[in-house]
């Protein structure tokens, strides 16, 4: 609250004597009561021809507590005793403190729900607060709380003046702005960032040309060898399109993509960078599509129009904000604006008026995503990056902009012609110049180069493609010893079509390098070509990775089979399911990598060996090598310990019948016969 006018006059006003007034029920002893009852005095004072109000209150045993004073919209406190609050913050007598009504109520319970309130006064007070307010003809027992009212409906007219007043230099600073997107912003971000979003539903007739329609040019046209979710070519509009199944699309809610993406304006001298998150939705009707596409603004950043540096900010409200416009308020964190898909309108008048030479329209055309914010002065300090839009190294550009992938050390920026910035022959450069390389892929080429391999520019748009790093050179260099570069990439790129275990190509990379170390060690002839790089490399990884688990531990999996010997008196079939004890520790960790339990680590196998445990197999009789339940035997009771399906789940009704007749007619029996001996 602003701080009272007259505050000298008012705090030299006498403090009034404790009305004598007869004390209510619980007001000496109410600590721990639900019912507060507090006396105060009011009266109406006249200051430099200003009425102000002052109601005093009291403790129980009539010494002063607490002064309010209201003047108009003004509020103020005063106090007779130091008090504590907010945190070991003080308030000292003798000195006047913003508040409201509700300062009144502290230390008298009113912060817990549980309790109650109550003012009372003499006749003359709760007039002198009726007349104030205008409500003269009240009832005198309510005029505290009408005067409570009062203030919150003055309180809530100051905020909402405020507000406005907000509100209104929000209005100002947007003057020139339509809501919403640009003309032509949501076809640009459907032609150019969303290109990847693009589908081909076609409804499946047995021949061999499928009819279907495209989701970005809408024409109905016929197309040969498509294969569901696979990439092909619209022949239409000659877009790469993923091959869907209009029947499937009809089946589902719709298909739906969101991206961000950025326009510059200019708006009353300075440059505003607004960005949207922007959708497509897909959605069947009937034999055909219904397309809709949305953008939402979600920040909106001004730039000064001679430096382009960001002087404010606005974003979507957050919280308890109520103060906003066209769904934006005012933002006081100057974060990251955030790297998004920036459209190319207006860049080339705004960087032209800035001084600057580096043609960013051109990466704004290819998708290539930056920061609309810190863009400007970027390329104002690096003038590299001019040279690499002319090369038409776009995504170097980009890195050299949002500084991404230690690009700072990848471009010699001390050399002049193209060969020496990007460190490479002068037969690269226009190979490089197709590929358009990212940084990261930009010194594997080099270091390939640079190590004597001789590389074409399809190498180069393969390496660029999956993303390899140089930190998979040593791998890559010892699969060129089997075969050449070319080669190397194709199978790279066959095992990741092969297994979608694959996540990537260094993910290839890293399993080949851990299988030829295993191969290796299990004794196999890696100089073979054909043991060296196997068709399948998932598959033979993982069959070398069980040969080796059987070499080490084939001392433990003759003890785990002595151990099965002396349960297989177990053994039962019974209502279509079987059980046998597990006979190796290889079973054991099949058992636990198909069903997704620690069956085959944390040690069962040696307790079980040990004849500590015992591992038992439930399987189904028609299929008795498909892991189905796994049971643990407690061999001191001869009881299940625990019996779990695949992830650990609960094994079923069947299952558990099973159990308590295999205990009951099988185990039991067993152990008083001492079939089963332990070791």
């Amino acid at each position: 609250m602003r701080h009272m006018r007259h505050e000298k006059k008012l705090l030299a006003v006498p403090v009034p004597d404790c009305p004598d007034l007869p004390q209510k029920e619980n007001e000496k002893n109410g600590q721990y009561g639900t019912l507060f009852h507090i006396r105060y005095a009011a009266e109406v004072l006249t200051v430099d021809g200003e009425e102000v109000l002052a109601v005093t209150t009291f403790y129980t045993d009539g010494t002063p507590c607490r002064r309010f004073w209201q003047a108009g919209e003004q509020y103020g406190m005063e106090v007779f005793r130091k008090q504590e609050y907010d945190y070991h913050n003080y308030r000292k007598p003798g000195k006047m403190y913003g508040a409201a009504i509700d300062s009144i109520y502290e230390d008298f319970g009113r912060y817990y729900s549980r309790d109650k309130t109550n003012f009372y006064a003499s006749d003359e007070s709760a007039d002198a607060v009726l007349r104030f307010i205008g409500k003269p003809d009240e009832e005198r027992e309510k005029a505290f709380d009408l005067l409570a009212d009062y203030q919150r409906t003055g309180r809530e007219k100051i905020i909402e003046r405020r507000d406005e007043r907000k509100r209104a230099l929000i209005r100002e600073a947007f003057r020139g702005i339509r809501p919403g997107a640009p003309e032509g912003f949501k076809e640009w971000c459907e032609a150019v960032p969303m290109a990847d979003c693009r589908y081909f539903f076609y409804t499946y007739t047995g021949k061999t040309e499928q009819e279907g329609i495209c989701s970005y040019c809408g024409k109905t046209s016929s197309m040969a060898g498509i294969r569901d979710r696979k990439m092909g070519t619209c022949s239409a509009c000659g877009s790469r399109v993923k091959f869907w199944s209009l029947r499937r699309l009809n089946r589902s809610h719709g298909i739906s993509h969101r991206i961000d993406a950025a326009v510059y304006q200019t708006v009353n001298g300075r440059i505003v960078a607004r960005k949207f998150e922007v959708g497509i939705f897909l959605k069947g009707a009937g034999y055909g599509i219904k397309k809709e596409m949305w953008a939402r603004e979600t920040k909106r950043s001004f730039l000064d129009g001679k430096t382009a540096v960001e002087v404010e900010r606005y974003a979507t409200p957050t919280g308890t904000t109520k103060v906003y416009v066209d769904g934006l308020c005012r933002d006081s964190a100057y974060d990251n604006f955030g790297t998004c898909a920036v459209a190319p309108v207006n860049i080339r008048e705004i960087r032209e008026s800035l001084g600057l030479y580096a043609p960013l329209e051109a990466l704004a055309e290819h998708g290539r995503e930056m920061d609309p914010v810190t863009v400007w002065n970027q390329a104002r300090k690096k003038p590299e990056v001019e040279y690499l839009i002319k090369l038409g190294l776009y995504r170097l550009a980009e890195n050299e902009l949002l500084g991404a992938y230690g690009v700072n050390d990848v471009l010699k920026r001390d050399k002049r012609s193209a060969a020496e910035l990007l460190g490479v022959p002068k037969d690269a450069v226009s190979m490089l110049r197709s590929v358009d390389p990212t940084a990261k892929a930009l010194v594997m080429i080099r270091g390939l180069i640079k190590c004597g391999t001789a590389l074409k520019e399809q190498d180069m748009r393969d390496i660029n493609e999956m993303g390899l790093s140089w930190g998979m050179i040593r791998q890559l260099q010892t699969m060129m010893q089997y075969l050449s570069i070319h080669k190397s990439l194709r199978y790279i790129r066959k095992q990741m079509e092969y297994c979608s275990a694959f996540e990537n190509a260094a993910h290839v990379l890293q399993t080949w390098d851990d299988y030829m170390s295993m191969a290796f060690r299990a004794g196999k002839n890696i100089d073979d070509i054909h043991v060296a790089l196997p068709k399948h490399l998932k598959a033979a990884h993982d069959e070398t990775a069980k040969i080796l688990r059987m070499q080490k531990d084939k001392k433990l999996n003759e003890a785990v089979g002595k151990s099965a010997k002396k349960l297989r008196d177990l053994c039962w079939t019974w209502n279509g399911l079987t059980i046998r004890p597990a006979e190796s520790q290889e079973e054991l960790f099949q058992e636990g990598e198909t069903l997704n339990h620690c069956v085959g680590r944390m040690g069962y196998a040696e307790k079980m060996a040990k004849f500590q445990t015992a591992i038992f197999f439930i399987r189904k009789e028609q299929a008795p090598d498909v892991p189905y339940v796994t049971l643990e035997l407690d061999l001191k009771k001869w009881d299940k310990l625990q019996c779990y399906g695949k992830g650990d789940t609960w094994a079923g009704k069947l299952v558990d019948s099973f159990v308590k007749k295999w205990i009951k007619d099988i185990v039991k029996p067993a152990k008083c016969k001492g079939q089963a001996k332990t070791a």
